[in-house]
């Protein structure tokens, strides 16, 4: 994920294609192409890691139906 965060170059100037899945049962999936904007980690807890991105949209996003 840094890697992407990073990317400056190349023909995607570090825009990409996501899919945001949420754990709810109903398969709820968000659609959309972003540039990752802010990207921190932390380890709170010994062998657990966070991580908090902030995405910034190019379109709209495909919502589910």
């Amino acid at each position: 994920m840094l890697s992407i965060f990073t990317e400056k170059n190349g023909t995607t100037n570090g825009l990409r294609n996501y899919k945001l899945v949420f754990p709810d049962g109903a398969a709820t999936t968000y659609a959309f192409s972003a540039y990752i904007s802010k990207f921190s980690l932390k380890e709170p807890v010994a062998g657990v890691i966070e991580a908090a991105v902030t995405f910034t949209l190019t379109g709209q996003p495909t919502f589910p139906a």
